[in-house]
C-alpha cells in the first residue's frame, strides 16, 4: 500500500506539470495579440499623449511671456504720472482753497461775544469825565448781503451790559444797520465796518433812546469759503441830547465804550 501512494503522487506530479506546460503553451500564444494591442497604443495614444503635453508646454510659455511683458511695463512706466495723480487735488478742491469770490446772491452771518469796556464821557462842563462803570459784556448777530467780493450791506442786533459802582447795571440795546468792507490776503480778511442806528439804554428807572454810531475793525481766519474766526473791535458812540427844562440841556453827554469780542462767520 505504501508504494501505491507513491505511485499515485508520481502520477499526480506528472500531471501537474502537463497543466502547468499548458499553460505556458496558452500564455506563448497570447503573446502576439498583446504585442498588437501595444503597438495599436503606441499609434494612437502617443501622438496624443505628445500633443497635450506640447500644448500644455504652449500655454506655459505664452503666460510666462505674458507675465514677463507686464512687469517690463510696470518698470518703465514713470512714477511720476502717479505721484502727480495724487498729489494734485481735484480742481473744486483748488478753487476752494483759492481766495473765494463772493458777490451778489451771497450772504453772511455772524456772531460775535467777548467784553465791553467802559471808557469815559465827554460834552459836560467839565470835559472828559470817567465813566465810573466797569468791566462788563457785550455781543451782537449780524446779517448781510454781498455787494461785490469786498462789501456788504445788512444788519445787527446786539446789546452789553456793565455795573456801576454800586453794582447797578446799565443795559444797552443796539439795532442798526452795518456796511462792512473787506480786505483780503486769503485766509485771512480784514473786515472794516461801521454801523449806525439807536441804542435803547436802561439804568436804574431811567430808560432812553439815543442814537448810536459804532465803527470797527476785525480780523477773519477762514477754515474754507464758508467758515471763518477771528475777533473784532468796535468803538462805540452814544451821544445823549438833553433839550430840558428837565433834564436839562447842560446834563448832555457823549458816551464812549469800547467792546473786543470773539467772531464766528458764515457764508452761503
Amino acid at each position: 500500500p505504501h508504494l501505491r501512494r507513491h505511485l499515485l503522487s508520481i502520477d499526480d506530479l506528472r500531471r501537474h506539470r502537463r497543466s502547468v506546460a499548458a499553460r505556458v503553451r496558452a500564455i506563448q500564444a497570447c503573446r502576439p495579440a498583446v504585442g498588437r494591442d501595444r503597438d495599436v497604443r503606441a499609434r494612437y495614444l502617443d501622438p496624443l499623449s505628445v500633443g497635450v503635453i506640447a500644448f500644455v508646454v504652449e500655454m506655459s510659455r505664452s503666460l510666462f511671456c505674458s507675465l514677463l511683458l507686464i512687469s517690463v511695463a510696470a518698470v518703465l512706466v514713470p512714477r511720476s504720472s502717479f505721484a502727480q495723480d495724487e498729489s494734485e487735488p481735484p480742481e473744486e478742491e483748488e478753487i476752494e482753497r483759492d481766495a473765494p469770490i463772493y458777490g451778489p446772491g451771497d450772504f453772511i452771518l455772524g456772531v460775535d461775544a467777548g467784553l465791553f469796556i467802559p471808557l469815559f464821557y465827554t460834552g459836560g462842563p467839565d470835559g472828559v469825565e470817567p465813566a465810573n462803570l466797569r468791566l462788563g459784556g457785550a455781543g451782537h448777530i449780524h446779517y448781510g448781503g454781498y455787494l461785490n467780493g469786498n462789501m456788504t450791506v445788512g444788519g445787527e442786533f446786539g446789546g452789553s451790559f456793565s455795573f456801576s459802582a454800586n453794582d447797578t447795571t446799565l443795559y444797552m440795546l443796539l439795532i442798526a444797520g452795518r456796511y462792512t468792507y473787506f480786505l483780503r490776503s486769503f485766509p485771512f480778511e480784514f473786515p472794516l465796518s461801521i454801523a449806525v442806528g439807536f441804542n435803547f439804554s436802561s439804568f436804574r428807572d431811567n430808560f432812553k433812546t439815543d442814537p448810536a454810531i459804532l465803527p470797527g475793525v476785525g480780523l477773519l481766519w477762514n477754515l474754507d469759503s464758508r467758515w471763518g474766526f477771528g475777533f473784532n473791535v468796535r468803538y462805540w458812540w452814544v451821544p445823549q441830547i438833553y433839550q430840558g427844562p428837565r433834564p436839562p440841556a447842560e446834563d448832555s453827554r457823549f458816551g464812549n465804550f469800547l467792546s473786543t469780542t470773539l467772531s464766528l462767520a458764515y457764508r452761503f
